[in-house]
């Protein structure tokens, strides 16, 4: 799939100069793009960028949504829903330079994108992200506050951490990763090309990733998580690359369970990833678990 193929059309080509590309893959995200597009908008250094929205596959009004923004938003509109397809269509129709990724689902403090690319101007940086946000909604159920509490405590958030639907990478880094392959954890294939001391995060500065409101939401997202990894493995593998190493390991939670108020968390957080990655296993063994994207 390329800006070549008929079926995709751009509403407009690059502007002449800017200091980063903000691509944004979205499918069917009329209910959250605007605030989206709000928020990157805000940005004390929007007008230097260049966003662009790739709606893909939608069969609701994202792509009309952005466009009725007019012309500070590009938007590239192609029938086929993946989202390794919307990342690379983003990729090739964007100027070198820095290029943040985001979510059409998720909304950023004012100026979290100025500050990213702020540390991608720093020599030896290739990826950055700012801090990130695990939200419930209002409405969960107590249960998935208390798995909430526990995730946020994986020692991997404390660490320059990118992904999980926001990162921004150096030309250098876009080039090491050439196309983007069409699997499910893009941020994993993000990661396996950057050193840790090659990565850095805005921590003054935030993402919301909005959870699920009940366990048994939380348990499917947990399976596209786990058969993400799954699949990263196999293509790394493939490829001759490094698995990215950011599963904290089950120590951190040994250490919870020595407070009693943490236990209804930790045993909500354990059955759910338990769960998922004997229905990620089966669904990766059945081809029924996607996140968005299209296999050959």
């Amino acid at each position: 799939m390329t800006s070549a193929d008929p079926d995709v059309s751009i509403s407009a080509p690059p502007p002449a100069a800017t200091r980063a590309s903000v691509i944004i893959p979205a499918h069917n995200e009329a209910g959250g793009i605007d605030a989206c597009l709000d928020a990157v908008l805000a940005d004390p250094g929007a007008d230097s960028l260049d966003v662009v929205v790739v709606a893909n596959g939608c069969t609701d009004d994202t792509a009309a949504r952005a466009l009725a923004r007019g012309g500070v938003v590009r938007v590239i509109d192609t029938p086929v829903g993946s989202k390794a397809g919307a990342l690379e269509l983003g990729r090739t129709n964007t100027a070198a330079g820095h290029r943040v990724y985001l979510d059409g689902d998720i909304v950023i403090s004012r100026g979290a994108i100025s500050a990213t690319l702020d540390l991608l101007d720093r020599t030896g940086i290739h990826g950055a992200a700012p801090a990130i946000r695990l939200t419930p909604p209002d409405d969960a159920s107590w249960f998935l506050h208390r798995y909430t509490e526990t995730w946020a405590r994986a020692p991997y958030f404390e660490r320059n951490l990118i992904g999980s639907g926001f990162f921004a990478l150096s030309q250098e880094a876009s080039d090491r990763i050439g196309t983007w392959p069409a699997i499910i954890a893009d941020d994993l294939v993000a990661l396996c090309h950057l050193a840790e001391d090659e990565r850095a995060t805005a921590r003054d500065h935030w993402f919301v990733h909005e959870l699920p409101r009940t366990v048994r939401d939380v348990v499917t997202m947990e399976v596209r998580r786990e058969a993400g990894r799954y699949e990263f493995e196999t293509w790394a593998a493939a490829n001759g690359r490094a698995i990215a190493e950011e599963d904290p390991g089950g120590r951190w939670l040994v250490d919870l369970v020595r407070d009693p108020r943490a236990w209804p968390g930790v045993a909500t957080f354990v059955a759910a990833k338990f769960l998922a990655k004997r229905k990620a296993r089966a669904a990766m063994a059945t081809g029924t678990v996607g996140w968005n994207q299209v296999r050959d």
